[in-house]
């Protein structure tokens, strides 16, 4: 989403559900024609490339106008009032509006230069006052151009950065370069083109820390209760970043051994196996090898899960193997239920 990916610090994006009330109580109380209708200043022109980049509330979506009406509030680097806070509700008012309309503009370029990768059409401004001389992708793809789009993405991320907003655009993009660029002769960072980016780079740099001790801390935690962080059914790989995220076997096997479940689902499939040791240690007839018939099945790929309407549940994990992928992707969501996020785990590994 435009608004949770650009305009908030990373460490500070409301749920999805919170920016869709935010947003629409916005939209219900100012519509597109009375933003035409009054003065128009850098905060409105800003909300303007919001709805044109988004298509929201507009007849249709102007790529090109919105990144004219975002590259209205930057000004040039002495002048930036760093203090000037945006009245506009779309996002975090403690940043500047320079800084967030140049998270914006980090977007829209990333997306021209995947589009311009991968030959992807975008249409010219209509209006024949709009800027015509503004280069888009074409039908064609163009490797040459999706560098240029990559690099301008790599400057209006510098410029937030340096304007003190982080962003999860702002650090997806130097994340980008280092996967993207890893095994060239040239090391990124140190390179002509993209190692001036100080702010950029220590952005990254110290999300990369607060990473590190992140999974320092959740490793430590996890150590302590192996059991409790991971789904016990074989194959499942739903794993949960608290304990709360999973369910905990009610019966009377003790705390070291007693596993947790990703869903109800899970629990009733690993009863069969789960039985033979859901007592205390001194009931226990002596060794009980795992039961040979527990299943790591799934169900059938050919259509998904049904997903609950309005579902969030607690926050889980799955580890998906990703064709041309050199790392596994690690899905988290809230929003998606265990079947569903295996699933999708599922369908990744067939279509390999």
């Amino acid at each position: 989403m435009l608004v949770g990916n650009t305009q908030y610090a990373h460490s500070n994006v409301p749920v999805l559900d919170v920016q869709f009330i935010l947003i629409s109580k916005h939209l219900l109380k100012t519509s597109f024609h009375s933003l035409l209708a009054l003065p128009m200043d850098d905060a409105r022109m800003f909300e303007l490339g919001l709805r044109y980049f988004s298509g929201c509330t507009v007849k249709q979506r102007n790529v090109s106008r919105a990144m004219s009406l975002w590259e209205a509030p930057i000004e040039p680097e002495d002048d930036v009032d760093t203090t000037h806070a945006s009245t506009s509700p779309w996002g975090s008012p403690e940043f500047s509006l320079p800084a967030r309309a140049a998270s914006c503009l980090a977007h829209a370029n990333f997306e021209l230069q995947e589009y311009a990768l991968k030959g992807k059409a975008i249409a010219p401004d209509p209006d024949p006052n709009g800027n015509r001389d503004r280069i888009l992708p074409t039908g064609v793809p163009d490797r040459a151009l999706s560098d240029q789009f990559l690099y301008l993405s790599g400057l209006f991320v510098e410029a937030a950065a340096r304007l003190g907003l982080v962003s999860p655009l702002v650090l997806r993009i130097p994340k980008y370069l280092v996967q993207t660029m890893k095994g060239s002769a040239v090391d990124v960072r140190e390179s002509r083109k993209y190692g001036g980016f100080t702010h950029l780079w220590c952005a990254y740099d110290a999300r990369n820390t607060e990473i590190a001790e992140e999974e320092r801390r959740h490793a430590a935690k996890v150590s302590k209760a192996p059991n409790a962080y991971i789904c016990a059914v074989p194959g499942c790989g739903i794993a949960g970043s608290q304990k709360k995220a999973l369910v905990r076997c009610a019966g009377k096997c003790p705390a070291h051994r007693k596993p947790h479940y990703c869903s109800k689902e899970c629990q009733k499939k690993d009863w069969k196996g789960h039985k033979h040791y859901c007592k205390p240690d001194d009931e226990l007839p002596g060794k009980i090898e795992a039961n040979s018939e527990r299943s790591d099945s799934t169900a059938s790929l050919e259509e998904p899960p049904e997903m609950p309407h309005g579902y969030e549940g607690p926050e889980r994990s799955i580890t998906m193997n990703l064709p041309g992928m050199d790392e596994p992707l690690i899905l988290e969501s809230r929003y998606l239920t265990p079947e569903l996020m295996r699933w999708m785990r599922d369908m990744t590994v067939v279509r390999k």
